[in-house]
């Protein structure tokens, strides 16, 4: 009896254990602190693809810089559904289109960063919502609240990249 009791004792440790395991990873995935929120940059850029899909849109887009080079970036939104609710479809953006991107930039320098707000080609402006990001991969590998047209995506300085 005592050995059965035990037994069981020792599968529901070891169904807790994985439960609780398999809460880190998901946590992992909602952090943001890869971003630097305390900076919102602007980019001017042209659409290179809309990755409509959960957990989280991608908008990749060719940045050219002042000196005439040019970027690609891949910016991270909220998932579908939250976009949805922001009056977004999944033909906003579209491929060639020119936009301006309100993001926060990845702490790394990489070229990636976390969409707050995008104006469309015809001037529409687009709120993403709040986002929980990452682990998706960055433009070159196998990666809020809402607010009015016009106005910064966040209480943060919008620095203009380009």
């Amino acid at each position: 009896m005592i050995r059965r009791k035990l037994s069981s004792l020792g599968i529901q440790a070891a169904v807790l254990a994985a439960a609780w395991a398999g809460l880190a990873p998901a946590q992992a995935h909602h952090a943001s602190a890869n971003f630097d929120n305390s900076k919102t940059y602007s980019f001017r850029a042209t659409v290179k693809k809309f990755l409509w899909a959960n957990p989280h849109t991608w908008l990749y887009a060719v940045v050219t810089k002042p000196n005439g080079s040019q970027e690609l970036w891949g910016f991270e939104g909220g998932g579908t559904n939250m976009l949805i609710r922001n009056g977004w479809s999944a033909a906003d953006p579209k491929p060639g289109d020119n936009i301006t991107i309100y993001a926060e930039r990845d702490r790394t320098g990489i070229h990636i960063g976390e969409l707050s707000k995008v104006v469309l080609a015809d001037g529409q402006s687009r709120s993403l919502g709040p986002t929980l990001t990452t682990g998706s991969p960055s433009p070159g590998g196998p990666g809020a609240s809402l607010v009015a047209p016009g106005a910064p995506p966040s209480g943060a300085p919008v620095i203009p990249y380009n």
